[in-house]
């Protein structure tokens, strides 16, 4: 009886576990796709600075 009980704790713990590691990959998954949405945001942010600095003529009144 006591044995019994104790494999059905420890499938509830492990099935605890893997919902908590699911969650937590996902989480990551969605934490990797704003740090690469903000880096890229950052380097297109970047190339145009260098692309005002290069051709400050292309823009009109903000090369002038």
């Amino acid at each position: 009886m006591s044995l019994n009980s104790q494999r059905r704790m420890s499938s509830k713990a492990t099935a605890q576990t893997i919902r908590t590691l699911l969650s937590s990959i996902f989480a990551f998954r969605i934490d990797i796709q704003k740090c690469v949405c903000s880096y890229l945001t950052i380097v297109l942010l970047y190339l145009g600075v260098g692309v005002d600095s290069l051709y400050p003529s292309s823009r009109g009144p903000l090369g002038t």
